[in-house]
This record gives structure tokens, sequence and C-alpha cells, in this order.
């Protein structure tokens, strides 16, 4: 950020409350939020809801939907305080661990449309240390790059006019709406945008667990392919059938991979949620497998009755193998049982 100066798009490092995105995004429309640990706050959402908070997953979702024209905020009694957002862009990049980030998540977020307006790129590899420290120090032509991109100003088509810049709603005048480039699509872009759709559909007809997480991939497969396209070329950015089908191989594979290993440890109950975690205690042992020691003294907030009945039901789902292992029972997750 300090090499390239975009230090004008930053929002915080979290999200005090609904009212304060707002009023984040009626001084910059455009804002990108980093957030480490994005689970921990998740998980506060999920558990421990305040009238303050209880509100920014909806709000969020609402300005997703409004990128394109007006966010209208909260209507106050004081004129001053309503907000009409023109074009709004909200973007969070959050990092977090895989089990974190899934105790943040519910069926709610599932079936409501949140999860698939987010691109979820999980990973279990975990890297070696660096020993010899290397200052992290960007190339110069991706600074450049994206200076440019975010000190860009676009002129509408007829700038030589005062309704270029005027927006006249009856007897009000108010700033006009930022010129946006239009980025064309080729035909064969488009076909592969359709194909991928009517994919999107017969797997959601399938898998009706992660038919919502499907629904709105076509929309994320163009997303990758703008940003794809608009670095390919920065004067005359078009969208054409390689940008388009590396869009949909994309957001075709990260839906696959987080519906493949990660909605099913999503819990609506807290039954559920224990679950899961005997499950996590188990994995995390791989191959080796977990023995009945071992398993109750990482589980102390479960008796032995409900663990018994918490491994039978994860037995009876095929999530875990149990065998007896020297008059031991030793349990795997189904995916480390050595064969």
């Amino acid at each position: 950020i300090d090499t390239v100066g975009c230090h004008h798009l930053l929002g915080g490092t979290e999200f005090a409350s609904d009212t304060s995105i707002e009023v984040v995004l009626e001084k910059k429309p455009s804002v990108l939020y980093l957030m480490d640990e994005i689970g921990h706050i998740l998980m506060h959402l999920k558990s421990k809801p305040s009238a303050c908070t209880e509100k920014i997953v909806p709000v969020l979702m609402r300005i997703w939907s409004s990128a394109k024209n007006s966010f209208i905020g909260k209507s106050y009694a004081d004129e001053d305080k309503n907000r009409r957002i023109i074009q709004p862009c909200l973007c969070i990049y959050g990092t977090s661990t895989p089990d974190r980030f899934i105790e943040g998540m519910s069926d709610a977020e599932l079936n409501d449309g949140w999860l698939s307006r987010c691109m979820v790129f999980a990973t279990d590899n975990k890297p070696f240390k660096n020993r010899k420290y290397i200052e992290p120090i960007p190339p110069v032509e991706i600074c450049n790059f994206v200076n440019a991109w975010a000190f860009r100003e676009i002129e509408p088509a007829e700038s030589d006019t005062v309704y270029a810049w005027q927006h006249h709603a009856g007897d009000e005048v108010e700033k006009a709406p930022p010129s946006q480039i239009i980025l064309p699509a080729t035909s064969e872009a488009e076909q592969i945008f359709e194909n991928f759709d009517l994919l999107s559909r017969s797997i959601g007809e399938e898998s009706p667990i992660v038919e919502c997480l499907w629904d709105k991939s076509e929309e994320n497969a163009r997303k990758f392919a703008l940003i794809l396209a608009t670095s390919v070329n920065y004067d005359n950015p078009i969208i054409d059938g390689a940008c388009a089908d590396y869009g949909c191989k994309l957001a075709s594979y990260l839906l696959r991979d987080f519906g493949s290993s990660m909605v099913g440890q999503i819990s609506s109950t807290p039954y559920e949620e224990k679950k899961n975690k005997i499950w996590n205690i188990i994995k995390r042992k791989g191959q080796l497998g977990c023995g009945k020691k071992s398993l109750a003294n990482a589980s102390g907030w479960s008796s032995k009755r409900e663990r018994d009945d918490l491994l039978d039901d994860l037995r009876e789902a095929g999530r875990i193998i149990t065998k007896f292992i020297e008059n031991e029972e030793t349990h795997w997750a189904t995916e480390y049982y050595p064969s």
C-alpha cells in the first residue's frame, strides 16, 4: 500500500456497525477493507450480535446489489443524516484459519445469498519458514499499474457540456454519477458465460445444499474476467474468450472446492457445532488417528455420553472411521484413514 500510494482507498480493520459502513462509503464510495482473522469477526457477529452489529451483513448485501446504481441508507428524522451513495464499491479481503471461518458461518449465510457473494480461497498448505529475511518489495511495474488504475479519472463522453457533470432531479441539482468504462465482451466470451450459467443451474439442481452458492456463479466469473481484462489491457480492455474461460474456470474451482470441503461443516445448531468440533479434533491427527484418551482430553467441554452420541452421528454420516488399535478405540477422519 505504501509503495502503490492507495491509502485513500482503504477502510478500517473492522466494522463497528452498519452505520459506520454507510459513513465511510459516503466519504469514499470506493473502499477496500483488509481484515486479518475475519473468522473471529464473523463468529462474533454470529454468536454475540448486538443492535449495532446484527445488521452489518444485510447492509453489505444491499451494497453489493446497489453497485450499479444507488444505495439508500437508513432513514432519519434529521434529513442531513439521510445518505444516498451513488455506485458504491466496497470490497473485503479477509484472511482466517479454515476452522475459525467455518465457525463464523451458519445455514443462514449459506441460504440467504451472503456466501454466494463471497469467493473463498481455501488452502491447507503449510509452507516452511523463510530463515533468510527478504524485504517483500512488489515489482515496480505492478505498483505503477495499480497506481494508474487507482488514480485514473474517467471523463464523461460529452465532457464539454454542463449536463455531463450535473444531474437534475426536479428542482434539485446534484453531482452526476461517476462515468464508468463499459467493458465489451466478444460473442465467444458471451457464449462461454452462457454455457457456464447452464452448468451452474444443473449443479444446483443436482445438489440443493449448494444451489445458493452457484446462483451467482456467472456473475462472479464475469468479475474475474473483468479483473483479468483490465490487467491485460489498460487503454482498451475487452473481455475475450480467454478472459471468460479463465473467469469461469476459477469460479467453478473455488465453488467446487468450498462445496466439497467446507459446506458440510457449516452448523445451524449448537449440537452440529459440537459435532464439527469433534470431527476437527480427529481430523488434525491425520493418518495417526485420534485415540479415545486423546479425544477426551481435547474435548473437555463435552461429557462422555454426549461425546459418544456425537461420534455415533459422525460414523453414521461416514465422516469418521473407528477401529480398535492395541485395545484402544481410535478414530480417523474418513479421508485420512490408512488403507
